[in-house]
């Protein structure tokens, strides 16, 4: 969702054409996001790519994704479990 609603900020389109099924964290994950996307969204007019494979303009992206990242719900399961170790440790040598 996160992904999706910061390429239509990138687009500036609300109509991405791309397969929900394989739109998935669990697909993603393990991939190089650039590819990922543009292997599996059509009718892009910029490049999410670079040449590794990995995502072009990675600071633009995150800055836009930051956005839509409202709670904490909305983030991965690997994302929640991170934070929580951080804030553990935090919590641990504030003390």
């Amino acid at each position: 969702e996160i992904i999706l609603n910061t390429l239509k900020d990138f687009e500036r389109s609300d109509e991405l054409q791309y397969d929900d099924k394989k739109f998935t964290i669990e697909k993603y994950k393990n991939k190089y996001l650039g590819e990922f996307i543009e292997d599996n969204i059509t009718g892009l007019k910029r490049k999410y790519k670079a040449n590794s494979g990995t995502l072009k303009n990675k600071v633009n992206f995150c800055n836009k994704a930051i956005n839509y990242i409202n709670n904490f719900d909305d983030l991965s399961e690997e994302a929640q479990n991170l934070t929580k170790r951080i804030f553990e440790f935090i919590k641990l040598n504030n003390s």
